[in-house]
């Protein structure tokens, strides 16, 4: 169920704070298993999977879909995992995992899972009983150059007064389809959140270079704890853009809020999901059937 926000913007940011001093206090979990323990487990044997660059053997322990940084889609599936693999485990990932030791390289971070080299990669479960992949956060020289691309290619279809520098962080639509939007960080640090007519409502998509946002804010970003739950929330107060990680930070619930002033609570909003860029566009051509996509 979703969270409900019932407090003002104080409030959050009092939580904020509180939030922010009890992760500086969390230590690592001590293992479960001893060192002779280590060689037999199944994180260990993930490892040498991935250090053999075995990747049909490493494609079945991951949790699916493997989201990477934005504007990249997400690897949805083994199919996928295998062909991205070289990209996503270079030589110098995999080299550095052979020349590691274990026991120094692996801590069990109680519900959070298992973190590799602090939190380069994370796996389910502990030492003893994990083994399935669900984020990768080290990021290859190949797949700096693909987000960069991509992000730039992202840029080329915004209108000329919105495409300066910014880095995509996500971009959404409501379930309903009515409201489509994205986030980018700026060049100075400030989130920038550009709101958009959906696909319900244009009937053909947002369109390219000449579509003005109907609405852009600069947000602040409020985050809630450890787990990953934030929200953007629009500086005069009145849009929230809120992200609940439930478990996994692959597949969270998004709320889109918009509210009568800066001191109303938010209470539920519209329930939204993360999208592709390219897929919320309208077509490029009038004989094309898709939105464009980028490597």
């Amino acid at each position: 169920m979703k969270r409900r926000f019932t407090g003002c913007v104080a409030m959050l940011f009092a939580a904020w704070m509180v939030a922010c001093g009890a992760r500086a206090e969390e230590t690592p979990a001590p293992s479960s298993v001893g060192p002779k323990d280590l060689a037999a487990s199944p994180i260990a044997r993930l490892a040498k999977a991935i250090e053999d660059g075995d990747a049909e053997t490493v494609s079945e322990s991951v949790l699916y879909p493997l989201k990477r940084e934005a504007p990249l889609p997400a690897i949805d599936n083994a199919e996928e995992f295998v062909a991205y693999f070289p990209i996503l485990f270079d030589e110098a990932f995999r080299r550095r995992m052979r020349e590691g030791r274990f026991s120094d390289d692996w801590d069990e971070m109680g519900c959070n899972g298992v973190m590799y080299r602090n939190g380069t990669m994370w796996v389910d479960g502990t030492l003893a009983d994990g083994g399935n992949i669900i984020s990768v956060h080290y990021q290859s020289d190949e797949e700096k150059r693909r987000r960069k691309a991509r992000v730039e290619a992202e840029r080329a279809t915004l209108h000329p007064s919105f495409a300066g520098t910014c880095d995509t962080m996500l971009c959404f639509e409501t379930d309903d389809r009515e409201i489509a939007g994205r986030v980018d960080r700026m060049e100075n640090g400030d989130f920038r959140v550009l709101l958009y007519d959906g696909q319900a409502r244009t009937g053909h998509g947002i369109p390219r270079r000449t579509g003005k946002p109907r609405k852009m804010f600069l947000a602040t970003a409020i985050y809630d704890g450890s787990g990953g739950n934030h929200v953007y929330l629009d500086r005069f107060g009145e849009y929230v853009l809120d992200v609940t990680v439930l478990g996994l930070p692959e597949t969270p619930e998004l709320e889109f809020h918009e509210r009568l002033s800066f001191y109303d609570a938010f209470d539920e909003g519209r329930p939204a999901h993360y999208a592709d860029w390219f897929d919320l566009l309208a077509p490029a051509d009038p004989s094309a059937t898709d939105g464009a996509s980028a490597e």
